[in-house]
């Protein structure tokens, strides 16, 4: 759920500069994937210069907060290893290694070190190519943006960060469109270790046929479900090619589609390798034990983490419906995973439990839409 307002003065001052300000609140539900949910809110101020009829340069600066809460209810009791829920979470002799706090689901210790508000402060640039011939329908041409981006004048984030997205549109036959899109980016800590809230969190944007958060490293220890830590670097690319949908009349506005996107997000830097937990059992085979500087307050859940991270490939293939409605554009899109982290069989030491750990979550129908005013 979210709200994001935007106004753009095109002439500011009478100069040929765009001035404009965005505000937004965003909530994030990730009781799927990260057994956390997140609301990031605030805003930013950004200058649009044109060098060329096609090329323009935007400086920007935002500040926003990020806030991280573990829901501990009833419904939801991902933190009851720490605050036990009367009647829900097994305690004393109801409780052992196979039937415990852990049982219903619980936020992973990386989740947990990162609970409460976080400040950023960022200035970037954002570099934009467009030769585009219709900005809301384009048929030809090509767009790129490269957005270095560094936070840390004040408030609690420290990190560089690029990224960078590009697209090319053709049109072979009548109303065909061929589309190819690469897309990449990387985040690094400028002083420590990088944040988990600010690690890049992926899924259908990358890769369709994917959950949001649903690729990328996650820690399997003591849950398999696998809770969701993000990565520092991920690359990515699509072919889609759009049509007429034959029989129907084009002024309805629909269109189908056949698209194959690839991509992959690695890389967790959070934690300490370092282990000196002394009761610590140890981690399923695949994965890499990290240490978290928080308290652990459970017999069954420790300050390490179990982070399987790996630099595999996902791909998927599928077709898409669209519709240029009233309201603004209409897609529905339905994938098929090819290649994906299937995760593995294993044991966890601590409780003894078998299961498959640390797989990719699917997604395979994926529903999107907005307009412009």
């Amino acid at each position: 759920q979210g709200v994001d307002f935007s106004f753009t003065e095109p002439y500011f001052l009478g100069y040929r500069v765009a001035a404009g300000i965005d505000l937004f609140s965003k909530f994030n539900d990730n009781y799927n994937t990260g057994r956390f949910e997140s609301r990031v809110t605030g805003g930013q101020v950004r200058f649009t210069f044109p060098i060329t009829e096609e090329f323009s340069i935007t400086p920007r600066y935002s500040i926003y907060t990020t806030e991280i809460k573990i829901p501990n209810n009833y419904s939801h009791p991902y933190n009851d290893c720490s605050y036990p829920i009367p009647g829900v979470t097994p305690v004393g002799a109801q409780a052992n290694n196979f039937f415990n706090c852990l049982s219903n689901g619980e936020a992973s210790i990386a989740v947990k070190e990162a609970q409460g508000t976080t400040l950023t402060s960022l200035v970037g640039l954002n570099f934009n190519y467009n030769s585009l011939d219709n900005f809301q329908n384009p048929r030809n041409g090509f767009t790129a943006e490269l957005k270095p981006e560094f936070a840390g004048l004040g408030g609690d984030s420290k990190f560089l960060r690029v990224s960078a997205d590009a697209r090319y549109y053709k049109e072979f036959l009548d109303d065909f469109v061929g589309i190819a899109r690469v897309q990449g980016g990387h985040v690094q800590a400028t002083s420590g270790d990088l944040r988990m809230i600010d690690h890049y969190f992926l899924g259908p944007t990358l890769v369709r046929g994917f959950a949001p958060s649903g690729i990328g490293p996650r820690d399997v220890l003591n849950d398999p479900t696998a809770n969701a830590l993000g990565g520092t670097t991920y690359f990515g690319g699509s072919l889609e090619v759009q049509f007429p949908i034959f029989g129907l009349p084009r002024d309805l506005g629909l269109k189908g589609a056949v698209f194959a996107d690839a991509g992959t997000l690695f890389n967790y830097d959070g934690g300490s390798k370092s282990i000196t937990n002394g009761s610590f059992a140890g981690c399923p085979a695949g994965s890499e034990a990290r240490q978290f500087n928080v308290a652990s307050t459970s017999i069954y859940q420790s300050n390490v983490a179990c982070v399987r991270d790996k630099n595999v490939i996902r791909s998927s293939i599928g077709v898409s419906l669209l519709w240029q409605s009233p309201l603004g554009p209409i897609r529905f899109d339905y994938a098929y995973a090819l290649t994906k982290d299937d995760g593995q069989i294993g044991t966890d030491p601590r409780t003894g439990i078998t299961a498959k750990y640390g797989g990719d979550r699917l997604q395979a129908f994926r529903f999107s839409g907005g307009a412009r005013f």
